[in-house]
């Protein structure tokens, strides 16, 4: 046997070595392809970021829109109420309005008819006064 191999041929030292340097080998291959994985996953975030980014900024829009719409609708439901409101008063002043002209014909038509059979002047004018308050009162237009 040689001096520095006491076991023959086999050196064990360098099949160590060769063994650790394929296991490192394949550790770096390992490593590497670890190493690839996480870049891509961490591209997959990247991407993931931008589309949840824009995805918010069109919700932010639709928020927006929604804003404007739900303003408008509260600005045509005030007009609607206004308006409302209007034809009311507008409905209860005609309806005021015919009922002091009748009454004022009923007066009218009774201080006429008075001075008439008591023979006094002026009859006339109130018969005609009378007459002029209910044609105003027919003239106006119909309370809906």
């Amino acid at each position: 046997m040689p001096e520095g191999q006491p076991f023959g041929e086999r050196n064990f030292v360098e099949e160590l070595l060769a063994e650790a340097e394929l296991d490192l080998a394949g550790r770096r291959g390992q490593a590497a392809v670890a190493e690839a994985v996480l870049d891509f996953k961490r591209h997959q975030i990247v991407v993931i970021e931008a589309d949840l980014h824009r995805r918010r900024q069109r919700i932010a829009v639709i928020e927006a829109d929604v804003r404007v719409l739900q303003r408008r609708q509260r600005s045509r439901q005030r007009m609607r109420t206004r308006r409302a409101r209007r034809r009311r008063a507008l409905r209860v002043a005609r309806t005021c309005t015919r009922v002091a002209l009748t009454a004022f014909g009923c007066f009218s038509f009774t201080v006429a008819a008075y001075l008439f059979i008591h023979g006094l002047p002026g009859s006339t004018e109130m018969f005609g006064a009378a007459a002029s308050a209910w044609a105003a009162a027919i003239a106006l237009p119909p309370v809906r």
